[in-house]
Order: structure tokens, then C-alpha cells, then sequence
């Protein structure tokens, strides 16, 4: 096996803090007295990374994420530990680095080219190609201090990925840009993936990192607290960001909301006369994520072909059976300050990770979806849907559920892909679905 393009073993990061500027010249005049705290910023930190790998970075600000791609790209030097590199690096951390404000784009982009020792003639044609990457118009011949945010990003995402790098480092820069170019940027990461490049991807972005990272790093605390498949990593992700009532300090309460599954709650509803029922069980759903105060007892699918098989366009029904903690619900709420109102929900992902679509009742205020959440524990919820036409392949099911309004939800369970279904393939269809459309010739 080749050697990884990048080694980290053991990497410390500690930056110092003083309570004040004058305690930094007390430091140098009286050495033998230490004026300052010592941040661990990154602890013990030991990855690979193999050559044209996407990775992808989690963590909630502060984790130390920015701080672990400054080391990777050469701009901090770690306090201790081993840091392997091999390859050209472009990077694109915080927004503007590497810029003089006072010159133009292209002048700026001029400079950095330069810095890979290329021909004139290569340079001129990279600046032509930076150019019309980054569609600024005219305003790539203006000081970039007139720049917006969304300027800064094209100019530099169009610089590093077109200087053809062995490794492209990302820091959130993507999220600045508008949409369409968010998308012409994922487009050439594919890309760059093809081109055997390794890209390094941080995001507060869950469902892209799924979709273009083959693996995730979890760092928290400085700490990195977990490697491995994106679906397992995102689920600790969540965890942090929604911890449980326990979690919260909140065990008092939850804990005289344990409630056993009753054998009545998982029966099948008799009056639904669709032949084949696929009955899932919750228990065997692993990456479950939330604030808790709720649980799914049972869920069931009706309109399925055997084996776990859909058609094109047909209509399903699924049924989930609820308990509910509301001395929980209601002292969560409280807390976090919410709407005490339920939303139940139904995610469909495509098997690249993509969401396809969200049945939600947070878009819906009926008689039959009202809930006191102080005062009822139990509830089956049934969501009808037709499906669309889409592409052979598996899909993923993931029932949550919320209480709030549209102003904040919070999520107090979710469970992540807790079905799989096949559709079939019965027509040619290019891309994730098939629409009802017409074409024809009208002159």
C-alpha cells in the first residue's frame, strides 16, 4: 500500500492567553514567571488521510477545526507531535487570507500562481480560466477591499481548485457563496475527486458532508472524538448539538418518564386492507439523536410489494406508534425556551445521502394533528404520500419528532434511516426522480 498523503500522529496545538497586553512585555522582562494560561486549542490528535480521499470535518464552533486545517496547510506549527504532508496544498480557510485588500483580483490571483513557479504563459492562461470561474465581471480588475463576501470566495475557490493541487483545504468557505455557485462548486469537487485530488472539507453542512465525504473526523473540545463512516459520525455530531435531557442536567425529570413498550401499541390496524405489511422495529434503529421525551414504539409501512419493494409513483402509508414523557416535554420547553407544540415528521434520503423530501406537520395545523404535550404520553401518527417517479435504488426512511413553531424547533428524537425500501426499476429515468411532463412542438 502507498504511503498516506497525509500523517498526523499525536498533534498538540496550545496557544497562549494573557488577561492583558502589558502581561506579554512582563514576560520577556521577568522570564522566570509565566504571565500567561496555556489553550489547549487541539489534544493527542492522530488521523490518515489517503491520496484522493474526501474527508470531512464536524464540530460545533470552538472545536478546533480551523485550527487543525491552519497545521495541515502550513500556516501554525504544531506545539507538539508529527505532521506529514506530501503534496502540492491549496487552501481556502478564513475568508480573504492570502489577499492584499489593496490590489486587484487578478493581480492577487497573479501573485498566488506564481507562487508554483509556472511559465508566463501558463500564468496567463490559469488567470483566464480564474476569471471565468469566478464570473465577478469587471470587478476582477478592482482592488479586492470593494470585494462582498461572495467575491472573496469565488476569486479564491477558483484560484485553489484551478492551480490543480494534490490537496484542497476547505474551511466553510463554500457556505458564503450563492446558491448557483454553491452548486458549480460541489460540481467540480466531483471533479477534483475523479482527478484523484484530496480535498479536506469542514461544514456545518451535515447532509453535504454525507453527500461528497467518504469518511468524517468529529472533533469537540479539541479533541478528536470520532473517525469513521459519515452516517455514524453525523449521529454523534447530533448528539452534541441536541443532547439529551440527561445530558442537559435534566436526569431528575426523565427519569420518572420511563415508559415500557405495551404489546397493544405495536398491533396492526385491522381496517387498513393493504395485503402486504412491513412491520420495523424501532429497537434495531442504532443512530437515534435528540433532546429525548419521546419514543417510537412501532412503525409499518402498508402498500409495499414483499421484500421491502416500492413502485414508481405509487402511494404508501406508514404508521408510527409514539409514547411520550410530558413532564419532559414540558420541562424541555421551558428550558429551551420553545412553543410547547409537537411536529412530527418523515425524512425520505436518497442512497448518496441526499434528502429527497420531508413529510412534516409543522406545515400543517389540522384537528387531528393537535397534541397537548403536558398532558397526553401516547399517539400514532399515519402519513399518506405518493411517491414520485424515482430512480431504482434504496431509500431511507427516518422518522423524528420536534416540539416548537417555525420560529425554533427543537428535535427531541430522531431516528436516522430506521427503514430501507427498494424501488423498483420500471422505466429509464436519469437523475434522482422523474417528473409528469409533456413535450411538445408548438411551431
Amino acid at each position: 500500500m502507498s504511503a498516506p498523503i497525509i500523517s498526523v500522529c499525536n498533534l498538540n496545538k496550545f496557544f497562549r492567553l494573557y488577561a492583558k497586553p502589558s502581561d506579554r512585555l512582563k514576560e520577556v522582562l521577568f522570564p522566570w514567571r509565566a504571565w500567561h494560561n496555556l489553550f489547549p486549542a487541539l489534544q493527542d490528535i492522530t488521523f490518515e488521510i489517503e491520496a484522493g480521499e474526501h474527508l470531512g470535518i464536524l464540530g460545533v464552533n470552538g472545536a478546533g477545526k480551523s485550527t487543525l486545517l491552519q497545521v495541515l496547510a502550513g500556516v501554525l506549527t504544531p506545539s507538539s507531535g508529527k505532521v506529514d504532508v506530501r503534496g502540492r496544498v491549496a487552501s481556502l480557510l478564513e475568508l480573504g487570507a492570502g489577499f492584499n485588500p489593496e490590489l486587484t483580483g487578478r493581480e492577487n490571483v497573479g501573485f498566488q500562481i506564481q507562487l508554483y513557479n509556472l511559465p508566463h504563459s501558463e500564468i496567463q492562461k490559469k488567470l483566464v480560466e480564474v476569471e471565468a470561474f469566478a464570473e465577478i465581471g469587471e470587478f476582477f480588475d478592482q482592488p479586492m477591499k470593494t470585494y462582498s463576501s461572495g467575491m472573496y470566495v469565488r476569486v479564491a475557490f477558483a484560484s485553489a481548485i484551478l492551480t490543480e493541487p494534490d490537496i484542497l483545504i476547505i474551511d466553510e468557505a463554500l457556505s458564503v457563496g450563492d446558491a448557483r455557485f454553491q452548486k458549480k462548486c460541489y460540481d467540480q469537487l466531483n471533479t477534483l475527486k475523479n482527478r484523484g485530488t484530496t480535498v479536506i472539507l469542514v461544514t456545518h453542512d451535515i447532509f453535504g458532508a454525507k453527500t461528497h465525504c467518504s469518511r468524517l473526523l468529529l472533533l469537540h473540545k479539541g479533541r478528536l472524538i470520532a473517525n469513521g463512516n459519515p452516517e455514524d459520525v453525523i449521529t454523534q455530531y447530533m448528539h452534541i448539538l441536541y443532547p439529551s435531557a440527561t445530558e442537559q442536567g435534566m436526569s431528575d425529570v426523565e427519569k420518572s418518564g420511563k415508559v415500557e413498550k405495551s404489546p397493544e401499541s405495536l398491533l396492526v390496524n385491522e381496517n387498513n386492507t393493504n395485503e402486504y405489511i412491513l412491520h420495523i422495529d424501532p429497537a434495531n434503529a442504532t443512530n437515534q439523536w435528540g433532546s429525548g421525551g419521546a419514543t417510537l414504539l412501532g412503525m409499518r409501512f402498508f402498500g409495499l410489494l414483499p421484500t421491502n419493494r416500492f413502485i414508481n409513483g405509487q402511494k404508501i402509508i406508514i404508521e408510527c406508534d409514539y409514547c411520550f414523557d410530558p413532564s419532559l416535554l414540558s420541562a424541555l420547553a421551558t428550558k429551551q425556551g420553545v412553543v410547547p407544540k409537537l411536529a412530527v415528521g418523515m425524512r425520505v434520503d436518497a442512497s448518496n445521502g441526499m434528502p429527497l423530501c420531508d413529510l412534516s406537520s409543522a406545515v400543517q395545523d389540522t384537528e387531528q394533528l393537535k397534541f397537548d404535550i403536558a398532558k397526553e404520553d401516547r399517539a400514532t401518527f399515519r402519513f399518506e404520500a405518493t411517491l414520485p417517479k424515482l430512480a431504482p435504488g434504496n431509500y431511507f426512511f427516518s422518522p423524528a419528532m420536534s416540539i416548537g413553531d417555525q420560529d425554533c424547533y427543537l428535535p427531541i428524537i430522531v431516528y436516522e434511516n430506521a427503514a430501507i425500501l427498494q424501488c423498483e426499476r420500471t422505466e429509464l429515468i436519469l437523475g434522482l426522480f422523474k417528473p409528469d411532463y409533456s413535450v411538445q412542438r408548438i411551431s
